[in-house]
């Protein structure tokens, strides 16, 4: 999940070539330990989409611990 979020905060590349734009050293710094197959990633894809509620539910957790949220909104009329 960590190098999926970071693909589409990042590079948000396709998830099919999505290993073949990927660093090793960002692989490391995830805490991944060897290589990861494509198979895996897409795994982990249908796990997501299968449990998402609970996945966007800590994320929301998440950012109010960071204290990502802003209450005031600014609307772009542009």
């Amino acid at each position: 999940m960590k190098l999926l979020i970071s693909n589409k905060l990042n590079q948000s590349v396709s998830l099919n070539k999505l290993l073949d734009f990927t660093p090793d050293e960002l692989l490391k710094t995830l805490g991944f330990g060897g290589k990861i197959s494509n198979r895996s990633l897409y795994r982990v894809l249908e796990r997501i989409g299968e449990r998402q509620l609970v996945v966007m539910e800590r994320f929301q957790q998440w950012i109010l611990h960071q204290n990502l949220v802003d209450p005031t909104q600014f609307v772009d009329f542009s």
